[in-house]
């Protein structure tokens, strides 16, 4: 329970954190203040674009030279937080334009450092109407250390950029969200105080998020952990994994950012049919126990099924190959929350037992504004060398060369994948061996692609003739 100052734990050791690792200027961090020992405040950057790929920060202070740079300020990332030398400074963030190679400008701001205050800026919004958010508050002296027999504290903040109003909690896992381990009741758009709580190491602690003020849970998170007398910020905005009624939460402390998992939220996954020697394959998946169809489906070779959402756990997947077999080839898989998947089917058809193979791989469905995301599969199970079953992906512009290239996505192997984020313009995909430029199918164009669009691209065996080996690119429905 809490008290008038609530005693927190929160324990998150799985987690990674990642900071943009921004690049201090050999000049040091500070303004042309001529004072010789000049006062300080600090500065945060944080990037709360859900459809944002990398982008460009720069830092400058008045006499235009760079304090602070990064390439690759991207969605859910932020900057450490930066001391810096009172006076005034300016931000610019750039987005490079997938076709003509340029820059565009998004928001810049003008930032005047004051001692001991902590400012920070937030891009919110989305990439094509971004804006910043500026917060302050006390530097504070939340990181000294506490005399013998004084508490040790922890400071939160939430930070709202969903679409509606979310209270939010830290309590034990065994503890309801009530009053006592409230953080704070944050409207959209809105932004709560910092709060100072008391820090209680043998307590283990979730994260939990209600619509406003009611009892029903939205976001429950895993156990998280804290270090006693540190700030963090809670990051709240709309959801971009498969559960359109969760929520996308985050932690930003003064060295980077941890994705938060939402328990509570649903799976979902596409199934994909790269069985290639025979017509057609009836495929359904069903809950572990049987006793609820998920997805059913009669399909063509390189088919793609609709996406399909449900609860996590472990789900079975049934096919015949072709679809009026008698055997019927089983595997279950697991589905983690808060995930998508693709559910590769594949292997050789008409055959009475062990012909097919069947594989879950996590698939990424956020959207970028000026990218695309592509889940690549590879279904080839030899490669042209002796015992090298790994494959190298590439994506080539159009004044791209193999040989002059590096692969997007290298040493895959049989039966798996993984998504990549990739600006959006026309391009010539290849697989070939891994570690080699001996290609083994392809290239296969895509011309033009429009921003925010998801592709699959597979490579699979044409098994009974054929094409030896096939590598195909799809669209993904909505």
């Amino acid at each position: 329970m809490f008290h008038s100052i609530a005693r927190l734990s929160l324990r998150y050791s799985s987690r990674l954190f990642f900071s943009i690792g921004l690049l201090v200027a050999v000049i040091g961090c500070g303004s042309s203040d001529d004072s010789s020992n000049p006062e300080s405040g600090y500065l945060q950057v944080i990037n709360g674009l859900n459809d944002s790929p990398d982008l460009k920060l720069e830092l400058r202070d008045d006499g235009d030279d760079l304090v602070v740079s990064s390439e690759s300020f991207g969605f859910q990332r932020a900057s450490a937080l930066l001391a810096l030398n009172e006076g005034v400074y300016q931000l610019e963030i750039n987005s490079e334009d997938p076709e003509s190679g340029f820059e565009d400008l998004l928001p810049e701001r003008e930032i005047d450092i004051h001692a001991d205050v902590i400012q920070t800026l937030v891009l919110e919004g989305a990439l094509a109407t971004s804006t910043f958010r500026l917060i302050e508050k006390d530097a504070g002296d939340i990181s000294e250390v506490r005399e013998d027999g004084e508490d040790d504290r922890l400071q939160l903040q939430v930070i709202n950029l969903s679409a509606s109003t979310v209270s939010v909690y830290v309590a034990d896992e065994v503890d309801r969200p009530d009053q006592e381990n409230l953080v704070g009741t944050v409207a959209s758009g809105a932004h709560s105080d910092a709060i100072e709580f008391v820090f209680d190491e043998e307590a283990d602690y979730r994260i939990r998020l209600t619509a406003d003020a009611s009892d029903e849970l939205l976001f429950e998170s895993n156990e998280v952990d804290f270090a006693p007398n540190t700030r963090a910020t809670i990051v709240v905005n709309d959801n971009v994994g498969p559960d359109p009624d969760s929520r996308n939460v985050w932690l930003v402390r003064d060295d980077g950012t941890a994705p938060q998992q939402n328990r509570l939220a649903r799976s979902g996954f596409r199934v994909v049919n790269l069985v290639q020697d025979v017509a057609d394959a009836a495929i359904s998946i069903t809950n572990d126990v049987g006793d609820a169809d998920l997805f059913t489906a009669t399909m063509l070779p390189m088919d793609i099924g609709s996406f399909t959402r449900t609860n996590p756990g472990f789900v079975r997947i049934e096919a015949r190959a072709p679809s009026g077999a008698t055997a019927l080839e089983t595997a279950s898989v697991s589905l983690d929350p808060d995930t998508a998947y693709s559910l590769l089917v594949t292997g050789s058809g008409g055959q009475a037992d062990g012909g097919l193979l069947m594989r879950a791989n996590e698939m990424d469905l956020r959207p970028v504004g000026n990218a695309i995301n592509v889940h690549f599969l590879n279904a080839l199970a030899e490669t042209d060398q002796n015992d090298v079953t790994e494959v190298d992906f590439y994506a080539l512009g159009d004044d791209d060369s193999l040989s002059g290239s590096s692969p997007v996505l290298s040493s895959v192997g049989y039966l798996q994948g993984g998504s990549i984020v990739l600006a959006a313009k026309s391009y010539r995909f290849l697989v070939t061996t891994a570690n080699s430029h001996s290609i083994l199918a392809g290239p296969e164009p895509l011309a033009a692609p429009q921003g925010r669009g998801q592709y699959i691209v597979s490579a699979s065996e044409a098994l009974g003739g054929g094409t030896p080996n096939i590598l195909s690119v799809a669209l993904q429905d909505e």
